[in-house]
């Protein structure tokens, strides 16, 4: 497989893919942010990324640290969901991840 005119093995991607999930579930299993006490630029970078790992059928479900880490960041003051648009698409993630109570109506 190639992508972007590259090799691509999608093994060896999914396979890193679940380390780099391991190591930051377990940083966020000491720590609520990423990088400091408080929500950081970090935070919201990281976000969508995470948020729309199941895109490349990775699952978050297995990373209890990483789904509150979810929550919390979707908690923040002005935090905006992605527009109507995407909403069936990001709605999997929202239901399966999210308390329903921070799924916008």
């Amino acid at each position: 497989m190639r992508k972007l005119g590259r090799p691509f093995d999608e093994q060896a991607a999914a396979a890193a893919a679940d380390r780099i999930l391991g190591i930051m579930d377990s940083h966020l299993a000491q720590r609520n942010w990423l990088a400091t006490n408080e929500a950081t630029i970090a935070d919201i970078a990281c976000f969508p990324y995470i948020a729309l790992a199941y895109e490349a059928d990775l699952s978050i479900k297995d990373y209890p640290a990483i789904t509150r880490w979810c929550e919390r960041v979707a908690a923040l003051p002005g935090f905006a969901w992605l527009p109507a648009d995407f909403y069936a698409v990001y709605v999997g993630f929202r239901c399966a991840y999210v308390r329903p109570a921070l799924v916008p109506k």
